[in-house]
């Protein structure tokens, strides 16, 4: 249950970075990354990959094979979902759609999925403990 609360939190805070940028407004979040030099790129590298992180964490890091590659399910859901949501960049007059950002997305989802793989072991073993101890922290 923890799990999924922080995947919902995550979710509705990636929903309402995406809503204020594509009405064109400004918050102390992307205020900041506005101010770091390839603040964007770098945003769209953490959010995305942790956003493929927790999702493959919940998912339990459960894969299928496509040729000779084992994929995992949340790194797909989540590259759907960025796609989908750059590709409405090129309807929305606030926007801009990119090639960067998409690779920036690309290359976060990868790298947090492969920390993903790495830590689920862990992040379950704890989550189990703290179930065990009376804490709902089922996944």
């Amino acid at each position: 249950m923890f799990l999924r609360i922080v995947v919902i939190g995550f979710t509705a805070f990636v929903a309402w970075i995406i809503h204020v940028a594509n009405t064109g407004g400004s918050n102390i979040i992307l205020d900041t990354v506005h101010t770091i030099p390839a603040g964007d790129k770098l945003g769209h590298f953490f959010v995305m990959g942790t956003f493929a992180y927790l999702v493959n964490l919940l998912l339990a890091c459960k894969t299928f094979t496509l040729g000779r590659f084992r994929i995992l399910n949340g790194s797909v859901i989540v590259l759907v979902c960025v796609v989908l949501e750059e590709i409405t960049h090129m309807f929305i007059r606030t926007r801009t759609f990119s090639y960067l950002d998409l690779l920036s997305d690309f290359l976060g989802i990868v790298a947090f999925s492969i920390l993903a793989v790495k830590t689920y072991p862990y992040i379950a073993n704890l989550l189990n403990r703290a179930s065990q101890r009376g804490l709902d922290t089922s996944m």
